[in-house]
């Protein structure tokens, strides 16, 4: 009979989670960063803020059952191999407070860092189910922003404004302030899971994304991680911010 309710408990909680979409009140940052109106993009920051972090570094999650097993092993295989890496642990939720809800909304997107309470990440699935965008996702749910974005990203990139396909897209590569930041003492990583590809939301097949680097160039260095796999910053990132 426990059992039972408890499947009729996370039936319910998930009928939500399809129902509904994000509420008028939040909305996207950088295009995958799902914030509140209200709320000051420049304080959600887990790395400098230890309220916004999974404590102990022990992440509930619950995975939408419109996933097929395929689907559904794919997310969880990504989970496993941020688990190899670090002493981060995701654990299917029970009955602890702050959970991420893992569904298929509309697009690909995450809320950043640890919010309380039920928090939702969209894995539209028949756009976002490939190894980069699932672990992309989970990086803003573990507290991470884009790494192009990085106060200091003048001295490693070039941002081709001309070639963004828009304004509104253009916003995916503001800087973040300085003040408001702490990059953990790790230099630029151009391989970061965390960084755009060069030719991100580009006009046509020039980039958008120059590397300054000596001896590189966009083809040679292949900036931007799509493929699934945490760089060796990022891991040294998630083991300092939670403490491994």
């Amino acid at each position: 009979m426990e059992s039972f309710l408890r499947i009729l408990i996370i039936l319910s909680i998930f009928l939500v989670l399809y129902c509904e979409s994000p509420s008028p009140d939040k909305y996207l940052f950088q295009g995958d960063i799902l914030l509140n109106n209200d709320f000051d993009i420049w304080e959600r920051n887990a790395i400098t803020d230890e309220k916004l972090r999974w404590t102990n570094g022990r992440v509930p999650y619950l995975i939408h059952p419109i996933y097929n097993d395929k689907e559904k092993e794919l997310i969880l295989n990504v989970m496993n191999e941020i688990e190899n890496l670090t002493c981060l642990r995701f654990v299917e939720r029970k009955e602890e407070e702050d959970y991420i809800g893992i569904y298929s909304d509309s697009g690909c997107w995450s809320e950043l860092g640890r919010n309380g309470g039920l928090q939702l990440l969209s894995l539209e699935a028949s756009v976002c189910l490939s190894k980069g965008v699932i672990m992309h996702e989970l990086m803003h749910a573990l507290g991470f922003y884009h790494e192009h974005t990085r106060y200091d990203r003048d001295e490693f990139i070039t941002v081709h404004w001309d070639n963004i396909i828009n304004d509104l897209m253009k916003m995916n590569f503001v800087k973040l302030p300085h003040h408001k930041m702490n990059y953990l003492e790790e230099e630029y990583d151009y391989f970061s899971v965390m960084h755009y590809t060069a030719w991100a939301f580009a006009k046509d097949r020039h980039p958008t994304l120059s590397p300054i680097r000596p001896g590189f160039t966009h083809k040679s260095l292949g900036i931007g991680q799509v493929i699934g796999k945490l760089s060796e910053v990022d891991v040294r990132k998630i083991n300092k911010l939670y403490e491994c």
